[in-house]
């Protein structure tokens, strides 16, 4: 009797990238069936469909109407539910945040920067400026919320997409697979 399993590698993989990313942005690493890991990938999933429909899309075209107060949040509720997600797994970061230890993940080094007092960067146009308290600077609070959900939103949609069409190759042709000869 042949028995056929049917196995979802989307979601896998998203559980794979998400945890290479995690890794890299908290240190951190969720079990595969983790609650946590869950959710974030469903709101993930859903905040990723609901940037997609028609109302959102005439809200992104004319941003004019995003401005009656409380509209946003309605349409792109799933985005604010995935930043208090990320939110809380910064605080918790920033918490065990150790300055006299070298960062451990890219969430320590920006933290390091922002919290860096009157110490002098060199700007990319050759002036120095001030990293704490100033708005003009690469590193504050705002931005670090920034890049880790553009890690997190580019980072596994693009990456598990790009390994499950890996795979679907390596299936259909497994001749890609075999030793070269070299000689």
């Amino acid at each position: 009797m042949l028995v056929c399993w049917s196995i979802n590698l989307s979601t896998m993989l998203d559980k794979a990238v998400c945890n290479v990313i995690a890794s890299l942005i908290f240190a951190h690493h969720f079990e595969y069936e983790d609650p946590h890991l869950i959710r974030m990938l469903k709101v993930l999933e859903e905040r990723l469909r609901e940037a997609h429909g028609f109302i959102p899309e005439v809200l992104n075209t004319f941003l004019i109407l995003l401005r009656p107060p409380g509209l946003a949040d309605k349409v792109f509720q799933d985005q604010k539910t995935f930043r208090a997600i990320l939110n809380n797994i910064l605080t918790e970061n920033r918490k065990i945040l150790d300055a006299a230890q070298p960062p451990r993940n890219l969430t320590d080094a920006f933290l390091a920067e922002i919290e860096m007092i009157g110490s002098s960067t060199k700007c990319s146009k050759g002036l120095w400026a001030e990293t704490k308290g100033n708005p003009e600077s690469s590193f504050n609070d705002e931005k670090l919320h920034v890049v880790v959900d553009d890690l997190f939103t580019a980072g596994i949609l693009s990456t598990s997409t790009t390994l499950s069409w890996a795979l679907l190759i390596m299936i259909l042709h497994p001749d890609v697979q075999r030793e070269p000869d070299w000689s």
